[in-house]
């Protein structure tokens, strides 16, 4: 029973460092007589809720940088969720990596890349707005 009990936990853990972009539920089910080992089972639950980085506004407001494009904005303490700008295929889409807000209220978004096989380059974008619009440097 021990080693079913480790062999369950080892699966969640592995299971949650998936970088795919579906998210993977993985649930065991007991072994059986005829088998020593729990029988692991994925289904997909949605798109790799991941974030680059967590902005806290004030009170219960917070800004999460979406890991594939867009933001996520909840007023109550991440209870309920509001998507912005993370639709790839429109043209407000945003991709940055790194949030930030200043003493005026507006929010400044950072995305970079070193340079591996394509050119480095580096990305500024401010909102007055709360994220509602963006402007791009």
């Amino acid at each position: 029973m021990l080693k079913w009990l480790l062999l369950l936990i080892g699966g969640i853990v592995l299971g949650s460092c998936n970088q795919k972009t579906k998210q993977v539920e993985q649930t065991a089910t007991p072994p059986t007589a005829s088998t020593s080992k729990p029988k692991l089972v994925y289904r997909p639950t949605g798109p790799d809720p991941a974030v680059y980085d967590l902005l806290p506004v004030s009170g219960d407001t917070l800004i999460a940088v979406k890991w594939h494009g867009g933001l996520a904005v909840t007023t109550d303490a991440g209870k309920h969720w509001k998507g912005l700008h993370d639709q790839r295929k429109k043209p407000d889409f945003l991709y940055i990596k790194y949030l930030t807000i200043d003493q005026h209220h507006v929010l400044w978004g950072l995305d970079s890349w070193p340079g591996i096989h394509e050119p480095a380059y580096s990305r500024l974008a401010h909102s007055t707005d709360f994220g509602e619009t963006w402007t791009r440097q």
